[in-house]
Order: C-alpha cells, then sequence, then structure tokens
C-alpha cells in the first residue's frame, strides 16, 4: 500500500510539474489552452494568408474561414479566424493577428463578453507572440 501511494504522488508531482513547466494561454473562463497549439493555428492561418496576398483577388476578404481586414498600404492589415480548443467548451476563441507586426492575440467569448487571454505562467518570460518569430524557429 506505501508503494502505490509513493507512486502516485510521483506521478501526481510529476504531473503538476510539467503543468507548470508548460507555457500556456490562461483564458477569463480559468481555460488553459497549450501555446504550442494556438501558435500552430496562428502559424497556419499566417501562411494561409501570405498564400493569399500572392494571389490576390479584388474584392475578396475572406479565406477558408479567415477574415482579411485593411492592407498593407494603409498600415492596418489584420486577420482573424477561429480557434478549437482540443477540449469541449461552450466558449468560442478566435485569433486575431497583426498583419504588419504579425502579433497574435487569443480571446475567449463566453455569453456575450470577449475577452483576451493572456500568457502565463506569470512567474515566467512568455514567449514571444509575433507569428513570424514562431514560424522563423520552426515551430
Amino acid at each position: 500500500m506505501k508503494f502505490f501511494c509513493l507512486t502516485f504522488i510521483s506521478i501526481f508531482f510529476s504531473f503538476l510539474a510539467s503543468v507548470n513547466a508548460s507555457m500556456y494561454f490562461h483564458c477569463p473562463s480559468e481555460a488553459l489552452i497549450l501555446y504550442d497549439d494556438v501558435m500552430q493555428r496562428a502559424q497556419e492561418m499566417y501562411l494561409k494568408v501570405r498564400l493569399f496576398d500572392a494571389n490576390t483577388q479584388l474584392g475578396q476578404n475572406t479565406v477558408d474561414d479567415i477574415t482579411i481586414s485593411g492592407s498593407v498600404e494603409s498600415g492596418d492589415l489584420s486577420y482573424t479566424g477561429p480557434f478549437f480548443p482540443y477540449f469541449q467548451t461552450s466558449h468560442k476563441y478566435s485569433i486575431f493577428i497583426n498583419g504588419i507586426t504579425t502579433d497574435m492575440y487569443l480571446s475567449e467569448t463566453t455569453g456575450s463578453s470577449t475577452q483576451d487571454c493572456t500568457m502565463g505562467p506569470p512567474e515566467s518570460h512568455p514567449p514571444s507572440n509575433r507569428v513570424s518569430d514562431w514560424t522563423s524557429l520552426g515551430g
């Protein structure tokens, strides 16, 4: 019995350490979403829009499920697309990417309220939220 308890405690603390070491987005609903999952979707959006930009058709402002707003010329290019977390939820998540700086933000909609999620854990130095930095590192 002691062996079982020690094994359980060891596994439990290993799990806590791995969760604490991971980078994640902390959303207002207390949901924790892994940084890599969000950045993978942001990279996908970024690359789709860059490909679209190379083959631009006048008047088109949506690529798949990504909405493109503004333009490079006016300095206000941005794009937004849905993010679907790996867990079941009634909340909606979306990724906003500034097309000029490539900064990325994750927001959560619960009911009629939409708020940004923040990167954590707070005691560490959060990784870059710049999609172009992340893609240049190989994701």
